[in-house]
């Protein structure tokens, strides 16, 4: 493996776009796309990459299971949990971890309730993590639900191209050269007939 490749694979793990860890590692930005696909595509690259993202997820301590656990957090969080009997906030100590991970912000605003009066109101404001988007990452997960696609299909389209040297040793195959070979002689021969009329 070349110290370019070496490199690739470090930027490709920073970000897994292939594109631009190529132009980081020294490649042209001209050729990156067709030089990181080549190189995507190589088993050892590829291996290499595998294993450096394995360590990463063991290092962050991500797992599928932890990953979906805060995913149910989310998708199944209740904000009547947030307050008591007699309807005030509860404290952040009083909740459960689950519930405090559902909170996406808290907000603390403190307002005059009038005029001159030197009264101060503490208002306090949370938000919690978007619970619809949640619920359709689980169902995704879950293959119950299908991605929406603003755009239509990309068709793709095979074109074939083909370089002198490809062209000149079809044209030196037997066939073709036999093939030409009739008609120049079906050629000759018609000139010939002409020629006595």
């Amino acid at each position: 493996m070349t110290p370019k490749q070496e490199r690739f694979i470090a930027e490709y793990c920073i970000d897994l776009n292939g594109t631009q860890a190529a132009i980081r590692a020294g490649c042209s930005p001209r050729s990156a796309n067709r030089t990181a696909s080549k190189w995507l595509s190589k088993a050892d690259i590829s291996r290499e990459i595998a294993q450096r993202t394995k360590q990463q997820l063991e290092a962050a301590q991500l797992s599928a299971v932890r990953t979906l656990e805060e995913l149910r957090r989310v998708a199944f969080s209740d904000i009547r949990r947030f307050f008591d009997a007699r309807g005030n906030l509860k404290r952040l100590d009083q909740l459960a971890p689950e519930d405090r991970a559902a909170i996406a912000s808290i907000e603390v605003v403190l307002k005059k309730t009038a005029a001159g009066d030197g009264k101060v109101e503490r208002v306090l404001k949370i938000r919690l993590w978007d619970k619809i988007s949640a619920l359709e990452m689980a169902m995704q997960h879950f293959k119950r639900l299908q991605p929406k696609t603003d755009e239509p299909p990309v068709q793709k389209v095979s074109v074939r191209v083909k370089t002198l040297a490809t062209i000149l040793d079809e044209l030196n195959s037997n066939s073709f050269v036999s093939g030409c070979s009739s008609i120049l002689s079906l050629e000759r021969f018609l000139n010939r007939k002409r020629r006595r009329v």
